[in-house]
């Protein structure tokens, strides 16, 4: 009769105990790995840590833009105006564009403050 290494009455554990160190290690390796997931994308999130920036453009992103300081002139429309026909502001600069009662076009620019900066009128000379 042939030889045979296995004895139902031996623990199977202890007779696998190759497989069980493989399968538990692996066990190990999924469990860190979705720790390091979870933890990356909260990373990315901004939940957790600093970001790659540097701190002056975290400081740049974080703060508020300045308000300008209170009561602000309204900007003046002519009295020939018969209305505004769009008002666009963009870095911190305010355009009107107004159209007389004649029907020229006038383009006016305001900082902050209310200041007229520039106006351009085509039929002005």
């Amino acid at each position: 009769m042939a030889q045979n290494d296995f004895d139902p009455n031996e623990n199977p554990v202890r007779a696998n105990r190759g497989i069980v160190i493989v399968v538990a290690t692996l066990g190990v390796l999924i469990v860190l790995g979705l720790g390091g997931l979870v933890y990356g994308i909260a990373m990315k999130a901004g939940k957790l840590g600093s970001s790659d920036a540097p701190q002056s453009a975290q400081n740049d992103a974080a703060a508020p833009a300045p308000a300008a300081p209170m009561p602000v002139p309204a900007p003046s429309v002519p009295t020939s105006a018969s209305g505004i026909v769009s008002m666009t502001a963009d870095a911190g600069i305010l355009y009107i564009h107004i159209r007389t009662d004649e029907g020229r076009d006038i383009v006016r620019a305001y900082d902050r403050q209310g200041v007229m900066l520039f106006e351009i009128d085509p039929a002005a000379k």
